[in-house]
């Protein structure tokens, strides 16, 4: 019997859930149960072994309302129900029989000690099952039930799944004592969806670390451990494999004797892993007749983004979303086209009746809130938010709420300021190309000279899958950093336009990111980035074998510069001078390095920019040249800057 609690604390986990119902649960001499918390949601379940342990518990905490209506009428009225209550961490929950069909469990002892018992055996050796296939792909509602579509499938008997205190590894030994290393942390893990029947689906909010191996010398090949040496990262396991890991990051794979496999689960939830017993349908792609495989529908729905893209049909900020619902995994493409053409319909019977060419009637920052209000496909939600009509009505609802000036935090972000700007960014790691969204930068000399096509430039953040930097001091990545070096040379389509490498500043270069450019018309004058970087200088003097003097030229007119101030707008002379000197004799000081004059006219030009007024030193960047100006008392009126060689 399965028992539904509510109003439960949404950050609640299982195991918490676990620890807060035992003692209640000792006092009413109830041990074979389960429960099950599904992560951010309101709701829990907990499964009774015994239908009389079941009818025990919702005898003394159960609600005796017939409908959801009678509770928030009683709710309204009374406020909590009124009898005896379950009280957990300050929250009067509700209890009530499930309307799921409850799943039967074999009998263990009490969950809490297998957990420490195995707990303390799993540290000593992580365990391990025989595996028969392993298949990537992606969770979808067929007929409002959910399901496992597979897109790639490897199948082999010599699969093993070993369970260790950190990661999951599957491995999948090749001939010659080699192989590759599915590596999974556990705190990437969003769900994991498990049935009876051997089957375990791992739904990942990050890829998986693909890792090639070798087996040492010494090892016995009979030995189901071997020793081995892990030698490089790979960016996917096959060819086959890499059409499809960017965008599918569930994984599914069959165990061969699941009669343990309920105890694993257990243990796996005492390392905060959300596990979900489900019994998941599963097909492959090709037998699922409404979706198309991902091979065939990502370049179909890239081929429609730049149809739309060159014709103008819908603007490049909606188009970058659409994108981003494809590549980021929270839509399929068939989907993300479906909804681009109604998008399009919607855009084009606003132009009609607007007579407007460049009416938005869904703003980017309505289509940017996609990104939180989808979410991961699993047993406890519904199908409703990935119907296109349903995701058009909250379009609509939002930007509503925007135009109203309900959403401030959205609204902020629909003006750039003198200081900021909005540029779209993108993060590149070893697996996919997840695009981020409009996000507020400050302005550089190049956003500045290009003002109204900052929708061009793009900055993009080159990392590992869970943020943080690539590094490995024990493994070889070589593949990674080819696969970043083919990105900066040919480029990324994004939105119907070729973004190709561009620039870095030194603060960027350190943070390993780097700024990226679409090549746009500005009057007659077609704008790449050889012509931009060809119009911040001369080169001539340089010698162009010394790459990195050179990119710390360019990296200059990068560099962050909130505040700005116009010479020829404000009458400003600037020339030339020698070494600044001061003072006479012992106390002489001479600055020949960065250091120039600024006259009290310009300098209160400065005050009035930056909103200070007690600043007699700056810091400035004039035509890529970087220094600290001082104040030397000339002329009240005068307005004058001096540079030093």
């Amino acid at each position: 019997m399965e028992v539904w609690i509510g109003r439960l604390p949404e950050h609640l986990n299982t195991q918490t859930l676990r620890s807060e119902l035992e003692p209640f649960m000792e006092r009413l001499a109830i041990f074979q149960y389960r429960c099950e918390k599904p992560r951010r949601k309101g709701h829990g379940f907990i499964n009774f072994q015994h239908e009389a342990d079941g009818r025990k518990f919702l005898d003394v905490f159960g609600s005796h309302m017939s409908s959801n209506s009678q509770r928030e009428a009683q709710q309204k009225e009374k406020g909590p129900d009124a009898g005896p209550q379950l009280i957990i961490m300050g929250s009067h929950v509700q209890c009530s029989p499930s309307r799921r069909k409850p799943t039967v469990f074999k009998p263990v002892e009490h969950k809490p000690n297998i957990a420490r018992s195995d707990h303390q055996n799993w540290k000593k050796t992580p365990f391990s099952m025989a595996v028969s296939r392993l298949d990537c792909g992606h969770c979808v509602f067929l007929r409002n039930q959910l399901a496992f579509v597979a897109e790639w499938s490897h199948c082999k008997d010599n699969i093993r799944a070993e369970f260790s205190s950190h990661n999951l590894i599957l491995t999948l030994p090749k001939r010659g004592g080699s192989g590759i290393q599915v590596r999974t942390a556990y705190h990437s893990i969003q769900e994991l969806v498990w049935s009876p029947r051997g089957i375990v689906i791992l739904v990942l909010h990050t890829p998986p670390t693909f890792l090639t191996y070798e087996t040492l010398e010494g090892s016995a090949p009979e030995n189901p451990n071997p020793s081995i040496r892990v030698t490089e990262r790979l960016k996917f396991i096959d060819d086959a494999h890499g059409e499809i890991s960017s965008f599918c990051t569930v994984y599914r794979f069959q165990v061969l004797n699941a009669n343990s496999l309920q105890r694993k689960m257990i243990i796996l939830e005492t390392k905060g892993v959300q596990v979900t017993e489900y019994d998941i349908q599963c097909y492959h792609a090709r037998d699922v007749s409404d979706l198309a495989p991902y091979s065939e529908a990502m370049p179909s729905l890239m081929n429609e983004i730049r149809r739309f893209g060159k014709t103008g049909t819908l603007p490049f900020g909606t188009l970058f979303y659409l994108q981003a619902l494809a590549y980021n995994g929270y839509l399929h493409p068939d989907k993300v086209s479906i909804l681009a053409r109604k998008l399009a319909t919607i855009f084009a019977e606003a132009r009609r009746f607007k007579n407007q060419g460049e009416s938005q009637p869904i703003s980017n920052e309505a289509i940017k809130m996609l990104l939180q209000w989808i979410k991961y496909p699993s047993p406890h939600s519904t199908g409703v938010q990935f119907e296109v009509d349903k995701i058009i009505e909250y379009l609509e609802d939002q930007e509503k709420r925007i135009c109203d000036g309900d959403n401030i935090r959205a609204a902020l972000l629909t003006q750039n300021t003198p200081s900021l700007t909005r540029v779209f960014g993108i993060t590149i790691t070893p697996t996919r190309i997840l695009l981020s969204g409009l996000k507020m930068e400050v302005r550089n000399r190049i956003l500045r000279n290009h003002d109204s096509y900052t929708d061009h430039f793009i900055r993009a953040q080159f990392c590992d899958e869970d943020g943080q930097d690539l590094f490995s001091s024990k493994v070889s990545l070589d593949p990674i950093y080819e696969r970043f070096r083919l990105i900066l040379r040919e480029g990324i389509f994004i939105g119907g336009r070729n973004y190709r490498f561009l620039g870095f500043s030194n603060s960027s270069l350190r943070s390993h990111s780097a700024w990226l450019l679409a090549p746009f018309h500005d009057g007659m004058r077609l704008h790449t980035s050889e012509t931009i970087i060809e119009a911040l200088s001369t080169f001539e003097d340089m010698d162009k074998g010394l790459r990195a003097r050179f990119a710390a030229r360019v990296g200059q007119t990068f560099s962050e510069t909130p505040h700005t101030l116009l010479l020829r707008r404000y009458n400003i002379t600037h020339s030339i001078i020698d070494d600044v000197e001061t003072g006479t004799g012992v106390t002489k000081r001479v600055f020949s390095d960065g250091i120039g004059k600024i006259s009290e006219g310009a300098l209160k030009l400065v005050h009035e920019v930056i909103r200070r007024d007690s600043a007699i030193c700056i810091q400035i960047r004039w035509a890529g040249a970087k220094a600290c100006y001082l104040w030397i008392r000339v002329s009240q009126a005068s307005r004058s800057a001096f540079a030093h060689p």
